[in-house]
């Protein structure tokens, strides 16, 4: 049995709940107006994660070459310090001949 409080209390307050019930309804039917604008959101999301996942896969796939170069790039490392003195040897060298390009260029235009 229900305590006559709690009927007197329902009672009390049910023209105000009425009252409102319109107002309820109408943001029930808003919010399930919006329901299919959201389901195609999700689609739309939905159809899109195969393409983020072949893009991810991309991504993988070229760091997999990347790091399958590694051993590749150490090796010629010591090859490429090896030549460094070689290359530094050879500057003095290069700059002689450079400034004696200079000088023929200088010749040429003062010929002509």
């Amino acid at each position: 049995m229900i305590p006559k409080i709690i009927i007197k209390e329902v009672a009390i307050k049910s023209p105000e709940v009425v009252s409102k019930s319109p107002e309820v309804v109408s943001k029930i039917q808003e919010v399930v107006s919006k329901i299919p604008e959201v389901v195609d959101k999700i689609i739309e999301v939905i159809i899109k994660i195969p393409k983020v996942v072949d893009k991810i896969l991309e991504v993988v796939i070229k760091i997999l070459e990347v790091v399958d170069k590694i051993p590749e790039v150490i090796v010629k490392i010591p090859k490429v310090v090896v030549k460094i003195p070689e290359v530094v040897d050879k500057i003095p060298e290069a700059i002689k001949t450079a400034e004696n390009v200079t000088k023929i260029q200088e010749e040429v235009v003062r010929i002509l």
